[in-house]
């Protein structure tokens, strides 16, 4: 048997292959980085490990872009569910992370 046609997990929701392949039915949709004018929240995607693809997607508002030296709280955000469905750039994490 092919190895890339071999099943070790299938669901509604997404497909593993013997081979490693991952197949995604659902959750797949990104969202783009920018300025949202709606929030007034700029947001850019800053690549962590560049062997693996690993990125950060950091969202700063508008009035924090001109200001100098000031301090700012961080809030940091993990996407929960091992990036399986949807990810850190979903239209829907991106709406509510700005």
């Amino acid at each position: 048997m092919d190895p890339s046609t071999k099943l070790v997990f299938d669901s509604p929701l997404l497909r593993v292959h013997h081979d490693g392949r991952v197949e995604r039915f659902y959750g797949t949709e990104t969202t783009l980085p920018g300025f949202d004018a709606v929030t007034r929240v700029s947001s850019k995607d800053v690549v962590v490990d560049g062997a693996t693809g690993v990125f950060a997607r950091l969202y700063i508002p508008d009035h924090l872009l001109t200001a100098e030296h000031k301090k700012v709280p961080i809030l940091v955000y993990f996407h929960g569910g091992g990036f399986v469905v949807d990810s850190a750039v979903s239209p829907a994490y991106h709406r509510y992370l700005n």
